[in-house]
This record gives structure tokens, sequence and C-alpha cells, in this order.
């Protein structure tokens, strides 16, 4: 009589072990010396850069971005991608601002909000790992849908916020003097990477972006893995859209125009492969951090938005020329 034996997720190998603290390669060396120079450029540029009221500036504006680009990891380690954040960010901070306008408790309507996150990942999760539709194609969809579902319901208009106790939550509230919308972003970084790292969800993820059907060959189903970490993605976004929704006390049609290209880019920019398998989260904060600087200090020196669009563009296409010479040389 045959004995099955269950099946096991893939033990992680030398390098992953090493996932949560990243391998100083050149990878991860560049991008911290990008932090730096662009740091002490606009420094000396603009006395307000390095001001207090500056640097809580920044981490409330760089709180969706964080947020959003931690959900990105999980999606890019799993080898897809996931075009529509932006437009869902928007979305789920229109469905809480309404469902708190129609007299739904605070948390419910949270509740509703990161349930509507999480339906909107488990379509694009659907669609990719089960339809087989690319995430490429399939998420592109969702981002229309998703934009022209939040001008609807909101009538082409601003659906403004006004619970005291949701602003006390998620934005007035400063323990130690740092906004409450940081710690919620750095909170996240740290919970998805501590998921990526130490979880049998987090080797899966992993596995499956590395090789997919040696994944499946070893019991793992990598459409279930790609399904699961779309729905947290989309939940992760949700949950950006709350801190957004704070931010402009409001939830508004395009109220992040820049917000995918940023999350893609603080992801890429941080060293995590876009083919999968490879990076981390800890990674993932350095890309949000040079991000965040650059709008910030963009901002302050009043340069055009389509500069900055260019400049990012440069930053996403050179971290990926490093990347690929840094696989080259692996």
């Amino acid at each position: 009589m045959s004995v099955t034996t269950p099946a096991r997720t893939p033990e992680p190998d030398a390098a992953s072990r090493r996932r949560w603290v990243p391998s100083w390669d050149v990878r991860t060396v560049t991008p911290v010396l990008g932090l730096i120079a662009v740091s002490v450029f606009f420094a000396v540029r603009s006395p307000a850069f390095l001001t207090v009221t500056n640097g809580r500036s920044l981490l409330i504006s760089a709180a969706p971005l964080a947020i959003t680009a931690a959900a990105m990891t999980i999606v890019i380690l799993s080898g897809e991608i996931d075009l529509s954040v932006g437009p869902v960010a928007s979305l789920t901070a229109i469905v809480f601002a309404l469902t708190l306008g129609a007299g739904v408790p605070l948390v419910a309507a949270i509740g509703v909000t990161l349930l509507t996150g999480a339906f909107v990942g488990a379509v694009n999760g659907t669609l990719t790992a089960y339809g087989g539709i690319p995430s490429f194609i399939a998420t592109l969809g969702m981002f229309s849908i998703a934009d022209g579902i939040s001008y609807l319901i909101s009538g082409r208009s601003t659906v403004s916020i006004t619970d005291l106790t949701f602003f006390a939550i998620f934005y007035d509230a400063r323990p130690l003097g740092i906004p409450i919308s940081g710690i919620y972003a750095i909170a996240t970084l740290i919970a998805v990477g501590m998921l990526l790292r130490w979880t049998a969800f987090g080797r899966s993820v992993y596995a499956v972006g590395g090789n997919a059907r040696a994944a499946n060959m070893s019991g793992v189903s990598s459409a279930r893995v790609k399904l699961q970490g779309f729905v947290l993605a989309g939940t992760l976004v949700a949950f950006a859209g709350l801190a957004l929704g704070a931010r402009l006390a409001s939830g508004k049609p395009d109220a992040a125009p820049q917000l995918t290209l940023d999350a893609i880019a603080a992801v890429i920019i941080g060293g995590t492969s876009l083919m999968g398998g490879r990076g981390s989260v800890a990674r993932t904060a350095v890309g949000v951090a040079l991000i965040a600087v650059l709008t910030n200090g963009f901002g302050l020196l009043n340069i055009d938005t389509n500069v900055q669009f260019t400049i990012k563009g440069v930053i996403i296409v050179v971290a990926v020329l490093i990347d690929r010479l840094g696989s080259a040389r692996s």
C-alpha cells in the first residue's frame, strides 16, 4: 500500500533566508546612495527641506505610497504586476466617504472600504491566476473600470469627509510628535516584511515568483498564491485609500494620479525584480523613501509636474538596467 506524503511548501534556500535584510550588492547600494544624494541636493537648494514641519509633511504625503508599495511588492514578487492601484485607492476613498455620509458607523464604513479593496483584488487575481489573462492586461482594464466607477458614484465631484473621530485616528494624532499616518505606513511595511519573511505564504510567494512550474510540482498552487496575493494587495490599497482620504479630507476621482507609477517605481528602484522571486520590503522601503523625497523636493522647488514624470521615468529605466546587470553578474 502506497503512502502519500502531504505537499510541503518549498524550503527557502540560503539566499532567501536573508530576504528581511537585503544583501549589499549594486542593486541595494545604488538606491541608498541615490537617496543620500537627492537628500543632500534638496537640503542645499531649499532651507525648508530639513525642517521638522517639512519632515512631518513628507511622512503624511508618503503614507499612501508606502502602503501601496508594500502591496505592490507582494504582487511583483509573485511574478505579476498591478496597474490599477491608483484608481482603486481613489475609488475606496470615495466609497468610504459615501458610506460614512450615508450614516453608517465609522468602524463599519472602514470595513466596507477594506472589503471593496479585497473584492477588486479578488477580481484581478481570478482573472490573472485562473482566467489566464496577463496581469498587465487584467489590471489595466481594472484601472479603467475603477476610474469610471469613481466618477459615476461621486457624480464627478469631491465627496467630503467630516467625521472627527476618523481624522483623530488617521490624521490628527501625533504619538511622540510623529504623524499617525506615517506610523501606519511604517507598521504596514514591517508587517508585510514579516509576512513574506516568516510565513508559509511568504515563502510560497517567492517560490511562485521564482519558478511557478517548480512550485506547482512541489505541491504549491501558484494560482492560489497569486490570488491570495492580489486579495491582500487590494486590501492594503484600500487602507492606503483611507490614508489618502484622511489627508485630503475627502474622496474624489483621480485623487492619486501618480500613485501607480510611484508605487511601481519604489518597488523597482528598491531592487525587487520585475520577473518575480527576488526582492524584499526592506528594499521597497528605500525606494519609497527615494520617491517621497524626490516628490517633496520637487514641490519645494516648484518643479513642473511633467518634468517630475520625466525624471521618475528615467530613474525607473536606470533601476531596471541595474537589476539586469546585477542578475547577469550573479
